[in-house]
């Protein structure tokens, strides 16, 4: 699993894809005095923790609308290295949703438009309609939890909004969290954006309780 340790301060960090695991590993690096320990088999796994006696476990939820767009952006819309250049030429190709090589002149509006469209293409994706794979970086969060059961269960979910509060209940002392980065969905967020999620992530909210996004 692609989990995290710290040993100076006995946590363990099972990070969700398409999470803000960056900003927690930034923590735990401040608060251990270098990186977190990672690469683990399931067997190194089960040895830390029975060597860290009182260690804690924890993963972090993030708004799955805040979360999609997240994704969408990295993996699709302007795709670095580890984005998905197949799904994405589906996406433009099969669901006609203007995902142009060039953003140049990319507004808010093209934004939107083309973000609404990735929704409602997750809505069916992740149901198991379409034919295109689902990511890790873009699957339910109920079911990326429940699935960390099978090895070792969180003692706790932390929401990403209020990392610093989670945190400091497991270590006090910790240092604190890095805010959110800004984010275009402030530009063009709308009730028929946060219902284009809630119709995707339908388990998400219901499990996490997740009100609206704003």
């Amino acid at each position: 699993p692609a989990w995290m340790a710290s040993d100076a301060v006995g946590l363990l960090f099972m990070p969700l894809a398409g999470g803000p695991t960056e900003r927690v590993v930034a923590c735990l690096t401040t608060a251990g005095g270098g990186p977190p320990r990672a690469g683990f088999t399931r067997k190194s796994l089960h040895l830390w923790m029975r060597g860290t006696p009182g260690h804690r476990r924890f993963t972090v939820v993030s708004h799955p609308l805040r979360r999609a767009h997240d994704v969408f952006v990295r993996k699709i819309l302007d795709p670095g290295p580890e984005g998905f250049p197949d799904i994405r030429a589906v996406l433009r190709d099969r669901y006609g949703l203007d995902l142009p090589d060039d953003l140049d002149g990319f507004g808010p509006a093209r934004h939107r438009a083309a973000f609404l469209g990735f929704l409602q293409f997750l809505k069916g994706n992740l149901s198991g309609q379409t034919s295109v794979r689902v990511p890790a970086a873009w699957a339910s969060q109920a079911a990326l939890v429940a699935a960390l059961a099978e090895i070792a269960p969180p003692d706790m979910v932390l929401r990403a909004e209020a990392m610093d509060v989670g945190l400091s209940s497991l270590r006090p002392g910790l240092p604190p969290v890095s805010p959110e980065a800004a984010t275009p969905l402030d530009t063009f967020y709308d009730p028929e954006i946060e219902n284009a999620a809630r119709a995707a992530y339908a388990r998400d909210y219901l499990t996490f309780g997740d009100g609206n996004w704003r």
